[in-house]
């Protein structure tokens, strides 16, 4: 169905400057009588009455709510790509495959032992007394699996000069998690992201082929993993993170979880002076490390069977890394070979050595990690490998924000903050953990039912909820108070992005379409323009102006809910 073209009533609709008064009038006007001056200016003045006539044809034509169609846009946003960033390139798959067949064959080489420990049970949070009585490991396996993994790190292939090159963003999606992942990029464009994007999944059957064309458009590019590996040997989808960073086109990149988004313009820590001194940047969880006594015995950190030089450090939440892979690809070392007694001249990396600590994370590292606990899983690798191979990263040393349900004691979302701040808590991401922000989980009432997945229920439909109640009758679903105290009001942004996948997306429908303006007049003032008239409809001819409510109203509203 060919689109229709539409009108843009207001010229700007970025959140910092909507509703201030700068009218779509005033500003054509601003914008021809600079036309004719430079017509002027260039040829005289017999261009003067031809531009006297434009600008008297545009001001009566607008003045008579003429509509003046912006051909080929969708409005001015930057859903549209307005700076014209350009899909990554795809990687040589002969490269990655080989990559994949280099190292499935070294890390089969190089199993741990025991070759696999059953995940345990907690009933309750390890502490520091427990940690070692979560399951059993004899001091010959503890030996052999230390020795392995120093031959291991002997082994390890060099950084691929030339393989990989710029910045970007990396995203784990597939299945319903792309309709995650589907809100994030659209935070990305929103907040100011300049930067390509690759989304990630598991194979073809995970993958959306029409939303897949559809990104191109915004500068991002869908990828597969089976294109490049076997996935039968990576069965749980913890240990897909590391290889979508490993295979990725980009030489620097930020990963982000399919349910993690930026609440600001992620791409300026790239030229923050913290990130070009340690090259990885980490976030903390909520609970100290939970990993076994054996762990950095086990790789290197000491020389003692049992210690406790982890106990003190914050677990990672990895909803979201920076890490730079030629600078922690390949890396000289000394004292890790050293602790090992053994020549000073060799390299590690620490990449790759993550890579390791997933391959064989189900059976046995993950469990050596955390005892099993909560966040079983890639978590954790990423810092142990650095410090494995005495390579810097940073660890955020600002606790998680949490973030409530309107009117409730339920935590909805995890705000982490800016690392290139190290004073204050300057708000950066936020992972949405609890209630994930899809278009189908917050609009659909009766869309079909995602294949496997027919169980789920999504919100406006279950009558237990914790944001039914919002939905349904025009509430904010964050609770303000904190957001507005670290500067920031993301909900109407992300509101903007459910609106694009819901009305100007290959995901949406009418039903979703109409639901999410709804929603966003009644909590934000939005306003849904075409040919300068109120309008609702499903599809792409719709202008969006606002939010107009202000931060005070929106306080009232919040408290008063």
């Amino acid at each position: 169905m060919e689109k229709e073209p539409f009108i843009a009533k207001q010229n700007s609709i970025d959140i910092e400057s909507a509703g201030h008064g700068q009218s779509g009038q005033s500003t054509i006007g601003r914008l021809v009588w600079k036309m004719s001056r430079v017509l002027l200016r260039i040829f005289s003045r017999r261009a003067l009455a031809l531009a006297a006539f434009v600008v008297l044809v545009v001001t009566l034509f607008y003045n008579s709510d003429t509509e003046i169609p912006l051909h080929g846009a969708s409005c001015l946003s930057n859903r549209t790509n307005p700076h014209g960033i350009k899909a990554p390139y795809a990687q040589e798959p002969m490269f990655l495959s080989e990559l994949w067949n280099d190292l499935h064959g070294l890390f089969d080489a190089h199993v741990p032992s025991p070759a696999h420990l059953d995940q345990p049970k907690h009933e309750g949070f390890p502490n520091q007394d427990n940690l070692g009585g979560f399951f059993n490991l004899t001091d010959d396996e503890a030996l052999n699996t230390r020795e392995t993994h120093k031959k291991l790190l002997s082994k390890l292939p060099s950084y691929p000069t030339g393989r990989f090159k710029g910045r970007g963003v990396v995203i784990l999606a597939g299945g319903r998690y792309s309709e995650f992942a589907a809100t994030s990029v659209g935070m990305l464009r929103e907040v100011g992201s300049l930067l390509p994007v690759e989304i990630w999944s598991k194979d073809h059957s995970e993958e959306f082929d029409e939303w897949c064309s559809e990104v191109k458009a915004e500068g991002m590019a869908c990828r597969r993993l089976a294109d490049y590996m076997d996935m039968g040997s990576l069965k749980n989808p913890y240990q897909w993170k590391v290889f979508t960073l490993l295979y990725s086109t980009f030489a620097e990149v930020l990963f982000l979880d399919a349910d993690s988004m930026p609440v600001k313009n992620p791409d300026v820590i790239f030229d923050s002076e913290i990130y070009k001194e340690k090259g990885v940047i980490l976030w903390p969880d909520y609970w100290k490390h939970t990993g076994t006594p054996w762990l950095p015995y086990l790789t290197g950190l000491s020389s003692e069977k049992s210690s406790d030089m982890l106990v003190k450090e914050m677990s990672i939440e990895s909803g979201q890394i920076y890490w730079n892979k030629e600078t922690h690809w390949k890396v000289r070392f000394f004292i890790y070979f050293l602790s090992y007694r053994q020549p000073a001249n060799s390299y590690a990396q620490s990449l790759v050595l993550a890579t390791y600590y997933n391959y064989h994370g189900v059976d046995f590292w993950y469990t050596i990690f955390n005892n099993g606990w909560a966040g079983w899983g890639d978590k954790d690798t990423f810092a142990i490998a650095c410090k494995a191979a005495n390579q810097p990263y940073y660890m955020v040393p600002h606790t998680i924000v949490t973030v409530f349900v309107t009117g409730t004691l339920m935590g909805i979302g995890m705000v982490q903050a800016n690392p290139a701040n190290k004073t204050a808590h300057e708000p950066l991401f936020m992972h949405s953990n609890m209630v994930k922000w899809s278009m189908r989980d917050f609009l659909c009432e009766t869309c079909k039912p995602l294949p496997g997945l027919e169980d789920r229920i999504s919100h406006p439909n279950n009558p237990k909820s914790p944001i039914l109640s919002h939905l349904k009758e025009g509430k904010r679903i964050f609770a303000t108070e904190q957001l507005f105290q670290g500067g920031i009001d993301p909900e109407p942004l992300m509101w903007k992005s459910l609106e694009y996948t819901a009305c100007r997306s290959v995901w949406g429908n009418e039903e979703v379409c109409r639901n999410a303006r709804d929603h966003m007049e009644k909590t934000f003032g939005y306003q849904f323009m075409k040919g300068g008239k109120p309008n609702k409809d499903f599809g792409n001819g719709v202008c969006i102006e606002g939010p107009y409510l202000k931060d005070s109203e929106n306080r009232s509203a919040t408290k008063s809910s």
